[in-house]
């Protein structure tokens, strides 16, 4: 899906490099550790609809969250990125962040831990501050 981006001639999705999150303090720097290629105007009904029976199964089996109730259609696709990372020297990769008024957000890593890169742990904050985090993305 990434080559078809590219291949579209819309440079303004291909490539492009972000400064992302909040700092923690005012005389913290924000990371521009990423590169984007932006999917969503690409993404088949096929991918759609992947993603979202993702997001459903996941539902399912995180009784807390009940995100989804009922039948819900396959919701539109706000959002969808390729994301290309470099840790910075600090090992920071990115800031915390909300992801807006997304229903549900789908992180797939396209890389293997261990293998391609160290470290990638993933880490969440509820709505009360709570932390959860997910060290081993494989």
């Amino acid at each position: 899906l990434g080559r078809e981006v590219q291949a579209s001639g819309r440079t303004d999705l291909v490539k492009a490099t972000r400064v992302f999150g909040v700092a923690e303090d005012s005389s913290a720097k924000l990371q521009q550790n990423q590169e984007v290629t932006y999917l969503h105007l690409h993404a088949s009904a096929e991918v759609r609809e992947l993603l979202w029976n993702l997001a459903v199964t996941a539902n399912q089996q995180m009784p807390s969250w009940q995100s989804i109730s009922g039948s819900v259609t396959t919701p539109s696709l706000r959002c969808m990125e390729l994301i290309n990372y470099a840790a910075p020297s600090n090992g920071d990769a990115l800031n915390w962040h909300t992801d807006g008024a997304t229903l549900f957000t789908i992180v797939v890593s396209l890389s293997t831990a261990s293998l391609d890169f160290h470290g990638g742990s993933l880490q969440l904050r509820n709505a009360e501050g709570q932390l959860h985090t997910v060290a081993d993305l494989r």
